[in-house]
């Protein structure tokens, strides 16, 4: 269990270090296109926001990309088989980023009868995939980023397991989020975290006594102390000056809220 334990801590601690997203993000980008589109279709902000992470994730953008790996995958939500053929046979050839877009959004309103999301109101598990398939109210009533990110990507994309890459589309979507001034980390830590749904279930009060749970919280607390400080280092010589503080603010208060934590479980650590 103690294993479990610290996989969980390790989730809610490792920030990984912030990939230049400079070229995505500016006035008139493809990102900013898709939002703006997304926007005017009346997709909230955090469903908008997955759905950017995911096509991403896909395609970067890149509305007449096709599968590397040679599947004939095509576009930005690299499309497959009949979905595939529908698009281009609504479109033309090469559709361009607003058609599919629009496409899109029309498979997950359910303009097209058995394209888009296999389930409306309740999800299940896929055998075949391996994974939980959401459905397309899961991803609508979703309050988080995260959430809605995934659900949208186990949902209506339905990549092969290994090809799921969550992080990074949850990362992208965040710093899209960032980027439009939505903060997506509470100004105070609640109680119950949707995104981080670990706390008061997974820190009890036998797992804080255990020196080996204890051990790896303060190592894992200062490596993230130490990814502060460089964020802090880089900052001034950064292109993304904003976003980068941000990135510092933000893991700022996952430290006090870590130092609140520990102190409630009874150890310290020294920030």
């Amino acid at each position: 269990m103690v294993f479990f334990k610290l996989i969980f801590i390790g989730i809610l601690i490792n920030i990984m270090a912030l990939p230049d997203y400079s070229k995505y993000l500016y006035s008139g980008s493809p990102v900013d296109q898709t939002y703006q589109y997304l926007k005017g279709r009346g997709i909230p902000d955090v469903q908008a926001f997955a759905i950017i992470g995911n096509i991403y994730q896909e395609s970067q953008f890149n509305p007449n990309i096709y599968n590397l790996e040679g599947s004939g995958a095509y576009g930005i939500h690299q499309w497959l088989g009949v979905r595939k053929n529908k698009l281009i046979d609504t479109y033309g050839e090469k559709p361009t980023l607003e058609n599919q877009l629009e496409f899109l959004i029309d498979e997950h309103n359910g303009k097209y009868r058995g394209y888009g999301w296999n389930y409306i109101n309740n999800g299940a598990e896929n055998k075949k995939l391996g994974y939980y398939n959401y459905s397309r109210n899961e991803f609508n009533n979703a309050t988080s980023i995260p959430d809605a990110t995934i659900a949208w990507n186990q949902g209506f994309g339905r990549p092969g397991k290994n090809e799921l890459a969550n992080d990074k589309r949850i990362a992208f979507a965040e710093e899209v989020a960032r980027y439009y001034g939505v903060n997506t980390i509470p100004q105070q830590m609640p109680t119950e975290m949707t995104s981080i749904p670990i706390i008061g279930q997974v820190i009890d009060a036998q797992a804080s006594k255990d020196p080996e749970f204890q051990a790896e919280f303060i190592k894992q607390f200062n490596e993230l102390q130490d990814r502060i400080g460089t964020l802090e280092s880089k900052l001034e010589e950064s292109a993304l000056s904003q976003i980068m503080q941000q990135k510092i603010d933000d893991q700022a208060k996952e430290r006090n809220f870590l130092l609140s934590l520990v102190n409630n479980m009874g150890f310290s650590v020294t920030p």
